[in-house]
């Protein structure tokens, strides 16, 4: 009798052990659909680009740092370009908890990519999160995560239904090598070329330093008086700057063959292309400040942590140093950005800048500790 009972014990023991342990696989489920399922949840409808396969390895092992031989179906949704959105699943060859792990790395990596320069995607980065469930891992940079999670999780609980339609946006594609390129012979941008340029009457030059000479003289003539101060004309260039270009958005995407536009480094794309990055947006300030003999100095450093390179101006006003960051006061925004937030960076100090994530060797750095000229709208 007491033999029985102990066996019946046993027996509801594991049947109720059995009933609590959750699935390991999503049983009928491809890594792709559950992708799919999870951005359903979130009724995006921006459009995606779809990896799986052997795009999925390659990318695995580029961004998310993973071995693909441990992934044995994989697939990512990403929207690139100014847009965080990117939900990846992942089935593995063994527990995903540790896969997980890589993908808040690649999480906390992309905040870096989106601070200062998109700052309502790296919100939505700030609330991200990778989960694991079994052989799964599943990255969730969207708008509700715990909408993707309780998606993923649903993925357990039966096979799947009708798939939700994904509106697909093309692959990037490598930009071609543009004639203009090749007539100049490999132009490279030189500011102190420009400068003697300016001085000497401008012969003799490429076609791109021409464009950036003539853009100058007209930009100059159109916003700068003689009777303005130096600080004056310093803020009409800037103003002028965040108002004509915007920051390159292929550069935010992780997606392969992403490209920033050609010369986004430089005047020349600055001035002609509209867009740019980081130097960029530095080396025109720079060349600016420099013809309109306000003195000036570039810093190159790093943001979020020592994460990221990024780079900045340095002016003196009466003898006095100040910080500019150009680039972050023109972050990418779905909304009118304020006149504070377009001047938040915009003659501040070296603490200033250090509180908000820059960081720089200050070896033969000035230092900005003055607040006379600081932005006060």
């Amino acid at each position: 009798m007491k033999k029985r009972v102990c066996a019946c014990l046993l027996a509801c023991l594991l049947c109720l052990s059995g009933c609590g342990r959750e699935p390991e696989e999503a049983s009928g489920w491809t890594a792709l659909q559950m992708a799919r399922a999870i951005l359903a949840s979130q009724g995006a409808a921006e459009a995606v680009t779809e990896l799986d396969g052997a795009d999925f390895a390659a990318y695995a092992g580029q961004c998310y740092q993973l071995d693909p031989r441990q992934v044995e179906d994989g697939a990512v949704l990403a929207a690139g370009g100014v847009s965080a959105l990117e939900i990846a699943v992942l089935r593995l060859t063994e527990d995903g908890a540790q896969a997980a792990e890589a993908l808040e790395d690649y999480i906390a990596a992309r905040a870096g990519a989106f601070t200062g320069y998109a700052p309502e995607q790296a919100a939505i980065l700030a609330h991200s999160t990778a989960v694991s469930r079994g052989r799964y891992a599943a990255l969730l940079i969207c708008s509700d995560p715990a909408e993707a999670q309780a998606a993923f999780n649903a993925c357990f609980e039966g096979p799947p239904a009708e798939e939700p339609p994904v509106p697909l946006a093309p692959r990037p594609q490598e930009p071609p090598v543009s004639g203009e390129e090749e007539q100049d012979g490999g132009w490279r941008y030189d500011r102190q070329r420009l400068l003697s340029a300016w001085e000497e009457g401008g012969t003799g030059l490429a076609d791109r330093d021409q464009v950036i000479l003539q853009s100058c003289r007209d930009l100059l003539g159109e916003i700068i008086t003689e009777e303005m101060s130096d600080y004056e004309k310093e803020l009409a260039v800037h103003d002028w700057m965040i108002a004509w270009a915007e920051y390159d958005q292929a550069a935010l995407s992780s997606l392969p063959g992403a490209q920033p536009t050609p010369d986004s480094d430089n005047p020349y794309g600055f001035f002609t292309g509209r867009a740019a990055i980081c130097t960029g947006y530095t080396s025109t300030f720079q060349l600016l400040m420099d013809l309109l003999d306000i003195e000036c100095v570039t810093v190159e450093g790093t943001a979020y942590n020592g994460t990221e390179d990024h780079a900045w101006n340095m002016v003196r006003l009466d003898g006095d140093w100040y910080c500019v960051d150009v680039t972050w006061d023109d972050p990418v925004s779905s909304t009118p950005v304020s006149p504070a937030a377009a001047h938040m960076y915009f003659n501040v100090t070296s603490d200033f800048m250090r509180q908000f994530g820059h960081q720089w060797d200050e070896e033969g750095v000035p230092a900005a500790e003055a607040g006379a000229w600081a932005w006060r709208g």
